[in-house]
């Protein structure tokens, strides 16, 4: 974790006090590192996740039998459980509204087949609270078996109280240019889908030029694939026309180098 709290002082010294405890920061890592594959073959990289107060981390989620090991404190991130689901906590201070169903529906569609947004219901609230969290954990399960990882190009919160932090793209920059640029590369994936505008920005050039030079990391396989509309629609077939795309894109595992613009 010393590579972690180093970036996290070069990127304290931008934001001040408005950057994320450093013990939200290591939780959030934690949660990260759980769900990291033996093998690494897909890495989709998003911007971050959002800003955990040390209220929050206060938060116990009940031990999950089939999955040993799992941090037990809450955290607003996708890999914490108990971000979403407030079964998981029973805690009166859990926050009112919370959770990442767009994310949810981007795992999800990594591993199955979606023709409309009804494929969607199994992880979504339509579906009873135990059956909807054994889909979700064994939609973790799949994507770590099948080599599919969540990182995060910052690694503090660019997000607090539904509002970007000041400065979020210097974070962004130091966060990628000091730790997660070599967390990605020493991954060794056979792609990389970035997922947001914002990260494509400013990650795709560097990668683009790592792969040029022959690097074994990324060949001719890198994928680029910046998703948008997915994240932020309200349009249901909107939703379902993105997550095919998902799908198309990480099934076949493609090996020919794709670059789309968002």
């Amino acid at each position: 974790m010393q590579a972690l709290r180093d970036t996290y002082k070069k990127i304290e010294e931008k934001l001040g006090s408005a950057i994320e405890p450093l013990e939200s920061v290591e939780l959030v890592e934690a949660y990260r590192r759980y769900f990291k594959p033996d093998n690494v073959r897909i890495v989709l990289l998003a911007e971050s996740h959002v800003f955990t107060h040390d209220t929050d981390r206060q938060i116990s989620t009940s031990p999950l039998p089939d999955l040993a090991g799992y941090p037990d404190r809450y955290a607003r991130f996708v890999y914490c459980l108990g971000y979403g689901e407030r079964s998981l906590t029973n805690s009166i201070n859990h926050p009112r509204r919370d959770g990442t169903p767009q994310f949810w529906k981007i795992f999800y569609s990594c591993c199955n087949p979606i023709i409309s947004t009804d494929d969607f219901h199994p992880i979504l609230g339509k579906t009873g609270t135990t059956q909807r969290l054994r889909n979700k954990i064994e939609v973790l399960r799949q994507m770590k078996e099948q080599g599919i990882w969540l990182v995060d190009a910052s690694i503090v919160a660019l997000y607090k109280d539904g509002k970007k932090i000041p400065r979020m793209f210097d974070a962004l920059q130091e966060s990628w240019r000091s730790y997660t640029r070599e967390v990605v590369l020493s991954a060794n994936p056979e792609h990389v889908i970035c997922i947001g505008k914002g990260v494509a920005g400013i990650v795709e050039p560097d990668l683009k030029n790592t792969s040029t030079q022959g690097t074994q990391c990324w060949h001719n396989q890198t994928l680029f694939y910046p998703l948008r509309s997915i994240l932020k629609t309200t349009k249901p077939t909107a939703g379902s026309v993105w997550a095919r795309k998902v799908q198309n894109t990480l099934e076949p595992f493609m090996a020919t180098y794709i670059s789309a613009s968002a």
